[in-house]
């Protein structure tokens, strides 16, 4: 399941870079929340469901790229938690957020949560990738 999370972060990254205006990946529960978020941040214009596949349409903005950064944080060899008071700060492991949004896979949310919902609920997660 995960490797098919970072396979579709990885199609996502490709298209966008390549200025293709859409792009297929396969149906899974995570891709879709993580669709999810991204429609609603306006990086991407909107997914349709095509049997057991996906048709992603990535957006630009005058002729720039809409989603600049997009990559997969905790991996399946090596998985990160962190806890509530590790989720605010500036510093995150020892390394220093520089800019973007992560998002969370935690036990109590079906789908994926930005940082700030993640806050404001005063739980931890799993950060599973991080987009800007």
């Amino acid at each position: 399941m995960r490797d098919m999370f970072a396979f579709a972060v990885a199609q996502i990254k490709v298209a966008s870079l390549t200025k293709r205006t859409s792009c297929w990946i396969r149906r899974n529960t995570m891709v879709l929340s993580l669709l999810r978020v991204l429609r609603s941040y306006g990086f991407i214009y909107g997914f349709t469901l095509v049997g057991n596949h996906i048709l992603v349409r990535v957006r630009y903005k005058r002729e720039k790229l809409g989603l600049q950064k997009l990559s997969v944080f905790s991996k399946r060899t090596n998985r990160v938690f962190l806890k509530r008071r590790q989720v605010g700060g500036k510093k995150v492991l020892g390394y220093y957020k520089t800019s973007g949004t992560m998002l969370f896979n935690t036990s109590s949310a079906k789908d994926l949560l930005t940082e700030w919902e993640v806050i404001m609920l005063g739980i931890g997660g799993e950060p599973v990738a991080v987009v800007s």
